[in-house]
């Protein structure tokens, strides 16, 4: 079966945000989520998808309605990192729902809690936290098989079984994704924690990390010795 391209927009945004070339100064954030998010698709779909970069968004709400609104036709998915939270700052968030029909809003996981997915005529919509390691787990759980699932690739969504070797914490209610070193010994996987930081600020510990273990809603620790579920970066595919 044969399908067209995807067309994919990404807008990086903030008015501290910036392109790497620009020489660094404090206050400044560099646009770490395009490269990030691009660099994903790109790893997973290939050439299959056309990825073109929008630009960084500054916070003022009727730019963002009119760059989303001239761009609306155009791709067949727009994404747009940061600005959905409940910052003093964070228009994307009113100026999307004023343009799409949104879906989803928001979601019971750590990290990336802050999340939107919507569609107006023919183009689906990504609101994707601005801390790029919430926008990672965010491609990675609803980007990535969404896309999946239009190219009827399968499974849209792999996991894999792993021994804990530490406890790991999460939050009953909402579903946590901990970032671990996997290792492979005498057939077994296990995972362990060590000194990785779960800040959603900190991406190094995230970049770092072999994959993600997944400590599901109805439970507040997986102990030692304990199997559990784990997404294994080398397999998004």
């Amino acid at each position: 079966e044969v399908f067209r391209k995807l067309k994919i927009g990404i807008f990086s945004s903030g008015n501290e945000i910036k392109e790497p070339y620009i020489p660094y100064k404090k206050g400044i954030v560099y646009n770490t989520n395009y490269f990030l998010i691009w660099n994903l698709l790109k790893e997973v779909f290939k050439d299959n998808v056309d990825i073109s970069y929008l630009g960084i968004l500054p916070d003022k709400k009727e730019v963002i309605l009119k760059s989303l609104e001239d761009n609306l036709d155009k791709y067949d998915i727009i994404i747009t990192c940061g600005g959905i939270s409940k910052g003093k700052y964070d228009f994307i968030k009113e100026a999307s729902k004023s343009i799409f029909e949104i879906l989803i809003e928001n979601t019971k996981i750590r990290p990336g809690s802050p999340f939107l997915f919507g569609k107006k005529n023919k183009t689906y919509y990504f609101g994707l936290p601005g801390y790029p390691s919430a926008a990672l787990v965010n491609a990675v759980i609803y980007l990535i098989p969404f896309i999946k699932a239009i190219y009827r690739i399968s499974p849209y969504f792999k996991t894999f079984q792993a021994i804990s070797q530490d406890n790991l914490k999460g939050k009953k209610e909402r579903t946590d994704f901990i970032r671990v070193y996997l290792n492979r010994s005498q057939g077994y996987l296990s995972v362990s924690k060590k000194n990785l930081s779960e800040h959603t600020s900190n991406f190094y510990s995230m970049a770092i990390s072999d994959g993600l273990a997944i400590i599901p809603e109805d439970k507040d620790y997986v102990f030692k010795g304990e199997y559990l579920e784990i997404i294994d970066f080398d397999h998004i595919l």
